[in-house]
């Protein structure tokens, strides 16, 4: 028996309805595999109920504003009304990619106020973890810089974003349950608006442990890391022992020491499971050698300057 093609359009048009929150852009790939078609979306953009954001790429009207808007004012200032065009791509994301972006490293202390200098301007660097590479539709924003750590090189898999689990629509337990055993968070979701997930303080400390190459960076690494409130030691060590680069653990470890930290003493009790691989590594040229970690380090910091 043939379909009413009136209901067909009613059910389509509820599902976008339901399925669809306000707040996200999607791409036109993800509409396609929800059963829409490219007719379907054709209609829906001239009848106001999507509009067409970017190439191949949708939202409900309310979502296209503020992507819109935000967009533009790449270099201008605070977006007064709009969400930042960030957060809805990385919102997003966990409802339409197979693996969805976090907020991470330097960026995952800033949406806390946990960075040293901490401005009210819009993040115009977004550090984030997930997939290899970007989606091609995140990869193409002008509002945004990304800086991508892929997880896959930094931690093993265990320790990797979810995949393919539409973390956008697990009820707050079960979602609380699959990040936190990742060094993950969810921000934002007891509003109605884009809620993002962003690693931990320590997950987010090794992650910028491993980006650090300068003896400024090194600098700005200890003052924020000074500024944190304890870290969880049982957490810690979770991450260390899944993290792959040895540079990362031995920086983040002999800061802690510098620091004389109560989470590093408790981690120190018990090393066992954390691979800190063999050798020296000369880490700042013409650095004092720590013999503890074996690795080359900035002096001032060494000596408590």
């Amino acid at each position: 028996m043939a379909q009413d093609p009136a209901k067909t359009a009613f059910y389509k048009l509820s599902l976008l309805a339901q399925a669809v929150p306000d707040d996200l852009v999607l791409p036109r790939e993800w509409l396609l595999q929800q059963g829409f078609t490219d007719d379907n979306l054709t209609g829906y953009v001239r009848s106001g109920y999507l509009s067409r954001v970017g190439r191949a790429l949708y939202a409900k009207p309310q979502a296209g504003r503020s992507w819109l808007f935000g967009e533009k004012q790449k270099d201008e200032g605070a977006l007064p009304t709009a969400i930042a065009p960030w957060k809805i791509a990385l919102s997003s994301s966990l409802l339409t990619e197979p693996t969805p972006l976090a907020v991470a490293g330097y960026s995952a202390l800033e949406v806390r106020n946990l960075a040293h200098f901490h401005s009210n301007q819009p993040l115009r660097e977004i550090w984030v973890t997930g997939p290899k590479a970007l989606p091609r539709w995140v990869a193409q924003m002008n509002s945004v810089d990304w800086r991508l750590i892929p997880a896959g090189k930094l931690f093993v898999d265990a320790a990797g974003m979810p995949t393919d689990q539409q973390l956008f629509n697990l009820d707050t337990d079960e979602l609380d349950h699959t990040l936190q055993m990742r060094g993950f968070e969810a921000i934002g979701r007891d509003s109605n608006r884009s809620w993002i997930v962003a690693s931990t303080p320590e997950r987010a400390l090794l992650e910028w442990a491993s980006q650090l190459n300068t003896e400024a960076d090194w600098r700005h690494f200890y003052e924020v890391m000074e500024g944190v409130p304890s870290l969880r030691p049982t957490l810690l060590r979770m991450l260390l022992a899944r993290c792959k680069s040895v540079k990362a653990k031995r920086v983040f470890l002999w800061m802690g020491k510098q620091l004389d930290a109560s989470w590093y003493h408790a981690l120190k009790r018990d090393m066992s499971g954390i691979d800190l691989g063999k050798g020296k590594r000369q880490l700042i040229p013409g650095g004092a050698l720590d013999t503890e970690y074996q690795i080359t380090v900035v002096r001032e910091i060494s000596d408590g300057v």
